[in-house]
């Protein structure tokens, strides 16, 4: 399954909408919970990784 390319589609789809996610974010000013959802966009990433 680890060599399947529908892992590496999925993780490439993880990193794009965390991308999206922060860009989304951006415009917002800087708070705990701004900071906090900054912060699982990384870590979805890293867990999908």
């Amino acid at each position: 399954l680890r060599v399947h390319p529908a892992l590496e589609q999925a993780r490439r789809d993880t990193v794009r909408y965390a991308e999206e996610a922060r860009a989304a974010l951006a415009p917002l000013p800087e708070c705990d919970a701004k900071a906090a959802l900054l912060q699982l966009c990384d870590a979805v990433v890293h867990r999908a990784g």
